[in-house]
């Protein structure tokens, strides 16, 4: 059909690829005095629409979702470090208070002295562990 085109005079026919990959669409005929680039035909409205649509939700994907996906990862370790952290805590705490209850001979009216013992120390690692978390960190970053 071109070689038809060329004969009669009528111009080029060029395709131009569409928005879909693959997709293929003829430009009307040109003479060689005239602009390549036509307008396209205005859209309706229900077009118009679902392209703001998808545009407002690939922007706010950008925006919000993108940026956090590396935070995912360190977040995650966060959590698992604090839960084994914790159980760990737990485990020396009711060690300790074992411990005291054996080994020394506070029994009878006394035997609640290792439960006040061990509640103090776990405040004392309570009350480190949250200053650690919440100190500012002088050093400059290089």
């Amino acid at each position: 059909m071109r070689s038809a085109c060329i004969a009669a005079g009528l111009g080029i026919a060029r395709p131009v690829r569409g928005l879909a990959r693959g997709t293929e669409h003829n430009v009307a005929m040109t003479t060689p005095g005239e602009s390549e680039h036509r307008p396209t035909p205005p859209k309706g409205v229900p077009a118009l629409g679902g392209e703001l649509f998808e545009l407002i939700k690939g922007y706010a994907k950008q925006e919000t979702i993108d940026p956090l996906k590396p935070l995912g990862r360190f977040v995650g370790f966060g959590v698992l470090g604090s839960a084994i952290l914790g159980t760990g805590l737990v485990f020396l705490v009711v060690g300790g208070l074992r411990v005291f209850q054996v080994e020394t001979m506070l029994t009878g009216h006394l035997s609640w002295i290792p439960y006040l013992v061990v509640l103090a120390v776990a405040a004392i690692l309570i009350g480190l562990y949250a200053r650690a978390i919440t100190k500012k960190n002088n050093k400059t970053r290089a």
